[in-house]
Formats: structure tokens, C-alpha cells, sequence
């Protein structure tokens, strides 16, 4: 019967990413396959059976496997498994003799010895990481190994030639935790010296101290969180060292395992492991697949069901994902937003916005100590202009540039005309037609002649606003120009631009402080 018929009644989740296949028969090869992998396929369906199920050794050591295969240096570190029946670390001492005979080393000639291959890697790599059942329970056993001067070896009557510089015993079990810590601190000398590998008293250390756990079945979810937290932290150590950093500390390996434990978590990781394990000890002949069984296979959901762990505070409430689609709901969330005073609540200007409106401040600076009458008159001439304050400058003018209340509606003085992007400025006394300045906006006088202006050739200019002045160093006059507001002759529009008007009998009457002295050209 080929080994891969299918052994409960399920189904397999469609989906376009995995095609239907049944009805093709397996060749021999890929059946041959298939056998050499039931023990992995094993440890990852033993996962799934109960989340209070004790971990089996072919399930913890098949996914410390498919870690250990993963670091980009495997040769740092050795991961050994071995039998449940061989009982090294068992009470009864005739059990403990029968199994330290399985692994014994033959002696040779003077300059040779014969030594199990369990202990090979551990000789010949820096670290091992070895998870031992005591009782029934799981206890990791981490080691650092080092090779022994010639001269220390001579010492003994066997040759120890490697050396344990530092042990750590990691038991989270507290019942029964001071027995099975006597027992392997008696055993494990003895064992490590069948592999020629000696083990001082003053190197068994407390490296990863873990807190105590409330439930004996999870002691081998803790031994795999472990094992594959040292594994991570070789991972830092081998990356140091790719780095080129001189003489990297390992202290940091065996400071405390500083992490809550989930036991659920802990499962999911191993039965993945194990799956992987599986997938490429096949050559990937093997995938996953996403089944669902029916009654006949007797799977219990309710038996893995996720439930959280109790640590010293409440476990915290099981949110919802944060998956948001075009279709999903659409409803806003209300937030309330907290009172503030008036004065924290109004932004600050900075000096940047003080610069750019400080014509506003001081024009309501020189409002503040004004009467209501002469306020009244300063709103009704803001209408029509906008007055600036310029420091004086060196211009020189004629006497008909000068202007004065009587003579505004009349203005000679010549602004830059400017025909288009790249045209030229205007000669002096040359008139233009408003009609056709698009850009300016250039209004007529009353007596129908054009506004002009000299040009003082300079840098490039880029076209200005209408009635905008231009100032030399040569402008000794002080002159009074309105700008700004469009201005309206009789409330009409003249050519399709505002022409400027007199100054009625109140405007006449404002303060000569409210207007704002300009030199232009």
C-alpha cells in the first residue's frame, strides 16, 4: 500500500494556489520519500492534537533541528538528541549504567581513543544546546566547550583534552527542581568524560534563569522557547563577528531569559518547525496543505483553542485585526478633544509673520490713541488707499513729480511699461496705448494722456502691479502716491480699468500723520 493514502476523513481547503491532484498515483520514488519522513510528519501532527499535551521528543528535537539548520554558521553550536530508552539521567542507577555502556569510549593504543559519535560535535564545536528529560520533565542543558592545554590533560588518568568553561541548568519547573538538578550535576561529569571532555564543579553557572512555570506538561514548550532564544543570540554573536568586531563579549548569551511565556505560541512555532522539517528533509516533495477534517477523524477543536496566559497582570482583552479594505465599513470614530484656555489655544506668531505683517501692527498702533471722528475718517480712506512707510531715498525728480492732494487726479509721473515676458522696458516720454498693455493694467489720466515713467536700466525686472512706483538712489522728493483698491470714477469703469478720482472734502480733511510719505522715481 503506497504511504501516502490518506489516513482521516478531510478536505482540503480550494484555493487557485493549489491544484487539485487525487487521482494520479505516486511513483516509487516519491513513496520511498514519504517513508523517511513519517517521524517529522509525526512530531507535527502530535501538535495539533491538544495544547496541554506534554512536547515528545520527536517533536521538540525535529523543530531544535530545523533551527539549528538555519544559523549561517551550524558548525557553532551542536544540538544532540537521544532515545528515550537510553535513560542517562534516571534515578535507578542500574538504568543509568546500562545506558552510559551504550556510549562508553573503547580505549586504543596509547595515542588514540574510540568515543561515541554523540560526542564528536560537542568536542569540536563552541556550543551545545542539549534538552534532557528527568522524571518525565524537560531540563536544557547548555554548554561551552573549549580545548585544554596539553599539560592540564596529563593530570588525569583518562585524557581530557576539552573542557566545560561554562554549564547552565535551566529546569522551570519548580516541584521537584533541587532533585533532578542533584541528579545531573552527579550524572553529566560522568557522561561528558565518556567523550573525553572534563567538566569542573566551578563552571555550572545559572545562565537563562527563566521564572517558574504553573503546569508540569509545558515544560518542554519552555525548553524549545530556550533553546531557540540561545540560538538567537548566536545569530547576534555570529553577526558581530562577520562585522569584523575584535573579540566580541558572549556575556550577553547567558544573561536571563527575559520573556513571557506563551505556551500556545510556543506550539504553533514547534508544529511549524516540524512541518518544515518535514517539507525539506523530502526534497520538497512535501507541501502543507490546510485540511478540514470530518467527524470520523476525531480531531477536537476545542482542544488546541488559544487561551492566553495568566501572567501577574490581567491578560490583556483579544483585539481585532486592523485589516481595513474599499469594501470594508466606512464608519468614522468620535474622539473627544480636551479643553483648552483661550490664551494656550491661540497660536504664537513667529518672527517670520511678525516681518510680513508689520505695516498692519503699526497701522493699528497709531489707531489705538485716535479719537472716533478721525478713526471714522482713516476707515473711509483705507477704502481707497494703502498707505506704506519707505525710508527715504536718494532720487532725483522735477518738480512735476512732486504731487499734492489739488494736482492727484492728474498724475504725470511714469511707472515701467512692460509689453510681455521678454520685451523691453520703455523709453522715456514714449507713451503707450492702455489698451493694449495686457499686463499692467496702466490707468489713463483724465486728459486721456498715458502714464510713463523713466527706466533706470539695472538688473531684470519682472513685470509690477499697477500704479507700483520705482525708487532710486537719487529720489531727494517726498510724494504721496495711492495704490491698492481699485478706484472708481463716478462709480463706472473706464476702459475696462478703474481711473482714479479726487479727493473728497472729508478725505481732504484726514490728518496729514495717517499718510505715508513713498519716494518714487
Amino acid at each position: 500500500m503506497p504511504s501516502a493514502q490518506p489516513t482521516c476523513a478531510a478536505r482540503v481547503i480550494q484555493n487557485s494556489h493549489l491544484k487539485y491532484g487525487w487521482g494520479a498515483t505516486l511513483s516509487p520514488e516519491t513513496n520511498a520519500v514519504v517513508r523517511r519522513v513519517k517521524n517529522e510528519a509525526g512530531a507535527c501532527y502530535q501538535m495539533q492534537i491538544s495544547r496541554d499535551r506534554p512536547i515528545s521528543s520527536a517533536s521538540l528535537h525535529a523543530a531544535l533541528f530545523w533551527e539549528h539548520r538555519h544559523l549561517i554558521d551550524q558548525l557553532i553550536v551542536s544540538t544532540p538528541s537521544i532515545e528515550d530508552d537510553v535513560e542517562l539521567f534516571s534515578h535507578e542507577k542500574k538504568h543509568f549504567k546500562e545506558a552510559l555502556a551504550r556510549i562508553c569510549r573503547i580505549p586504543g593504543d596509547s595515542r588514540h581513543v574510540q568515543i561515541h559519535p554523540l560526542f564528536g560535535p560537542m568536542r569540536d564545536r563552541s556550543f551545545t544546546l542539549w534538552p534532557i528529560r528527568v522524571d518525565g520533565n524537560w531540563v536544557t542543558i547548555i554548554l561551552q566547550v573549549e580545548q585544554r592545554r596539553a599539560a592540564a590533560a596529563q593530570r588525569f588518568q583518562a585524557v581530557l583534552d576539552r573542557e566545560v568553561t561554562k554549564c547552565a541548568i535551566v529546569d522551570p519547573w519548580p516541584k521537584g527542581r533541587r532533585q533532578r538538578r542533584a541528579i545531573i550535576e552527579k550524572r553529566l561529569p560522568k557522561i561528558l568524560a565518556e567523550g573525553c571532555i572534563n567538566l569542573p564543579a566551578s563552571a555550572i553557572c545559572d545562565g537563562l534563569a527563566t521564572a517558574d512555570i504553573g503546569d508540569e506538561w509545558a515544560t518542554g514548550h519552555v525548553a524549545y522557547a530556550v533553546c531557540r532564544e540561545f540560538l538567537r543570540r548566536l545569530r547576534v554573536l555570529l553577526y558581530r563577528r562577520n562585522i569584523q568586531v575584535p573579540d566580541p563579549n558572549t556575556d550577553f548569551l547567558w544573561t536571563a531569559f527575559e520573556e513571557d511565556f506563551e505556551m500556545d505560541v510556543y506550539r504553533q512555532s514547534i508544529m511549524t518547525a516540524c512541518a518544515h522539517q518535514t517539507i525539506e528533509k523530502s526534497g520538497y516533495l512535501v507541501r502543507l496543505a490546510l485540511e478540514v477534517p470530518s467527524e470520523k477523524s476525531g480531531h477536537n477543536p476545542d482542544a488546541i483553542s488559544h487561551i492566553r496566559a495568566k501572567s501577574i497582570t490581567p491578560a490583556p482583552e483579544e483585539i481585532a485585526d486592523e485589516l481595513y479594505t474599499k469594501t470594508g465599513s466606512s464608519e468614522h470614530l468620535t474622539i473627544e478633544v480636551p479643553e483648552q484656555d483661550q490664551a494656550k489655544a491661540e497660536p504664537e506668531k513667529n518672527e517670520s509673520e511678525e516681518s510680513e505683517l508689520g505695516y498692519e501692527s503699526d497701522s493699528e498702533s497709531e489707531m489705538d490713541g485716535e479719537d472716533d471722528s478721525e478713526r471714522e475718517l482713516w476707515e473711509q480712506a483705507s477704502n481707497t488707499f494703502v498707505d506704506v512707510e519707505l525710508p527715504p531715498q536718494v532720487v532725483t525728480t522735477t518738480e512735476s513729480d512732486v504731487r499734492t492732494p489739488e494736482t492727484l487726479e492728474a498724475p504725470t509721473f511714469q511707472p515701467t511699461v512692460w509689453g510681455g515676458e521678454n520685451s523691453e522696458p520703455a523709453e522715456p516720454g514714449v507713451s503707450f496705448d492702455p489698451e493694449e498693455d495686457t499686463h499692467m493694467g496702466n490707468t489713463p489720466s483724465e486728459d486721456g494722456d498715458s502714464i510713463n515713467a523713466p527706466w533706470t536700466p539695472s538688473s531684470p525686472r519682472s513685470p509690477r502691479s499697477r500704479g507700483e512706483p520705482i525708487y532710486t538712489e537719487s529720489t531727494t522728493e517726498e510724494i504721496t502716491v495711492s495704490c491698492g483698491a481699485p478706484d472708481v470714477f463716478d462709480g463706472e469703469i473706464v476702459n475696462g480699468n478703474p481711473a482714479k478720482r479726487g479727493l473728497s472734502d472729508d478725505e481732504e480733511d484726514i490728518p496729514s500723520s495717517k499718510r505715508v510719505k513713498l519716494e518714487e522715481a
